[in-house]
């Protein structure tokens, strides 16, 4: 009986290896991630710089690669991961501020009605501006207006304020300088001698002051 012939092996295919690319800057969704040096030359950082703005808005330390001195690669879950912690920072970061400028009371209307007044402090690119709102017990919005950054939110500021009809409260009044009849004041216009208005006056001991003696040099 004949033998059926030996199959040949056929050689394995190699499988290609994909180089990957590094990636240390990666920009998409309205933010840059780029990999950088620690200032205090100790590992590496990541920043995140949202689209427009100058400066980083957040900053975190970055992770050794496998070779322990280069920076690890960025990936695109990486890169969505920190997007998501620096738009929560952001969101942190103007709470508390907003919580820092917010002052909220609740007072009462000459009706028994329940109002709660917020005072906010906004802070805009020029200049900052007070603003105050009222809400009923619902939460909804009664009124608002613009006032002067140095307003005071008291019961009795906030009581004015609603009995006014919610009208915009007058500014603070700079306090009055009052001067003493013994204070000192320059008048530019005055006329004043040159010796008037002026008192020579030493701060040292009178046993400390010796007469000027003129030097005796003798010579060969």
């Amino acid at each position: 009986m004949a033998r059926a012939p030996k199959k040949k092996k056929l050689p394995k295919k190699k499988k290609l290896k994909v180089k990957k690319e590094i990636v240390w800057v990666w920009k998409d969704r309205g933010w840059t991630a780029n990999i950088i040096k620690r200032e205090d030359g100790d590992g590496w950082a990541i920043t995140m710089t949202r689209d427009g703005d100058a400066e980083p808005a957040y900053m975190a330390p970055w992770t050794m690669g496998r070779n322990k001195v280069d920076p690890k690669p960025l990936s695109k879950h990486a890169f969505n991961t920190w997007v998501k912690s620096a738009t929560e920072f952001l969101a942190r970061s103007k709470y508390q501020i907003r919580t820092a400028d917010r002052n909220v009371l609740t007072i009462y209307t000459e009706e028994g009605e329940k109002l709660s007044v917020d005072f906010d402090l906004d802070r805009g690119d020029y200049e900052t501006q007070g603003v105050l709102t009222a809400k009923d017990a619902f939460g909804h919005e009664v009124a608002r207006c613009e006032t002067d950054p140095r307003f005071k939110l008291t019961i009795d500021s906030a009581q004015e304020w609603v009995n006014s009809g919610f009208e915009r409260p007058p500014a603070p009044e700079e306090p009055e300088v009052v001067l003493d009849d013994n204070d000192d004041v320059w008048d530019p216009d005055a006329e004043i001698s040159d010796d008037e208005g002026f008192e020579e006056t030493s701060f040292v001991p009178d046993e400390y002051i010796q007469e000027y003696e003129e030097p005796v040099f003798e010579y060969d």
